[in-house]
């Protein structure tokens, strides 16, 4: 029975984390910051900058998607690489048919450059 729980409770784990938003990055890291700032417009950084980095959501069928997990699952992301800052600069859909069904899906991505101040 034991083994049968822990089967189930990793089942959920799996699928719970393959649901979590997915982010790719390709930048720079260094040691991870715990604060951040958050920007939507370029001409609001105060601050010499240059990008470390740029991210991006897969937008996966399975993925959630909603702009609150995608923002968050970004920032933890960012922290993680040792932004300073983090400037969100795209969001579009991509419409895609699958194969096996016949039936449109439409994926949210979500794209940002990681600042690292000067």
């Amino acid at each position: 029975m034991k083994n049968f729980i822990k089967a189930i409770s990793g089942f959920f784990f799996l699928l719970i984390i393959s649901c979590s938003p997915q982010i790719n990055y390709l930048g720079d890291s260094y040691t991870p910051t715990k604060e951040i700032d958050i920007f939507f417009d370029e001409n609001d950084i105060e601050k010499e900058f240059k990008v470390m980095g740029v991210m991006k959501n897969e937008g996966d069928d399975f993925e959630v998607d909603d702009a609150e997990s995608v923002k968050e699952a970004m920032v933890k992301k960012a922290k993680a690489v040792g932004a300073d800052a983090i400037l969100f600069v795209g969001f579009y859909s991509d419409r895609v048919t699958n194969d096996h069904t016949n039936i449109d899906n439409v994926k949210k991505i979500y794209e940002a450059k990681l600042l690292k101040y000067r």
